[in-house]
């Protein structure tokens, strides 16, 4: 008996599911959140956390798919934790945002920081001053850098600055319609090459 069956299990197939569950989940919560479908984001946050302690990115070692992924599990469940205004716990979420900074897209690039502006905006100046301290001696991304600087003054003055494309970051959207855009992009690629009087010719 192959060893991919246990007890009438294929577990070959069951990690192969797991495998596409655990892609599907990033664009589900990013959906939710858009929705503010706060119960729906807790679960599917709660999931992906799942499948990150089972070691979903294990396998394959990459260390940088598990760092964003916890990035983006402790800022869902952050935010959700906002809108129950549960906020000790939304503190902790921002904090533990960060606990893995091993990716390279989150060194140059920098953290998510909607739910830092939601901490802000509730009066939690504080923890984000802390949060931006630990992502100081991390953050190496040299067009951004200079950034954290400014916008730690403007927190200490009472001020929410602007985040600009950090607060996009990590948010990944499923294009709507898979099918037409492969065939536009097909058909830009012929009228690319193929110009339409090469072809009446």
């Amino acid at each position: 008996m192959s060893s991919a069956l246990t007890f009438g299990v294929n577990t070959k197939e069951m990690n192969s599911n797991h495998s596409k569950r655990s892609l599907q989940l990033p664009y589900a919560m990013a959906s939710a959140y858009r929705a503010e479908a706060w119960p729906r984001l807790r679960k599917l946050a709660i999931e992906y956390k799942g499948y990150l302690e089972e070691g979903a990115f294990e396998d394959s070692g990459r260390e940088e798919k598990r760092s964003i992924a916890n990035h983006q599990i402790h800022t869902f469940l952050g935010l959700v934790e906002v809108a129950d205004e549960n906020i000790s716990a939304a503190k902790q979420h921002l904090l533990d945002s960060i606990s893995n900074f091993n990716s390279f897209a989150l060194q140059e690039r920098g953290p998510n920081l909607l739910l830092a502006k939601r901490l802000l905006e509730v009066g939690e100046k504080e923890v984000v001053l802390t949060f931006f301290e630990k992502v100081d001696a991390e953050w190496k991304g040299r067009l951004q850098r200079g950034n954290t600087a400014g916008w730690e003054k403007e927190i200490s003055e009472g001020s929410i600055p602007d985040f600009g494309k950090n607060l996009d970051l990590y948010l990944p959207q499923k294009p709507i319609f898979p099918k037409l855009m492969t065939l536009a992009r097909g058909i830009e690629f012929v009228q690319k090459h193929w110009p339409s009087d090469k072809i009446a010719s």
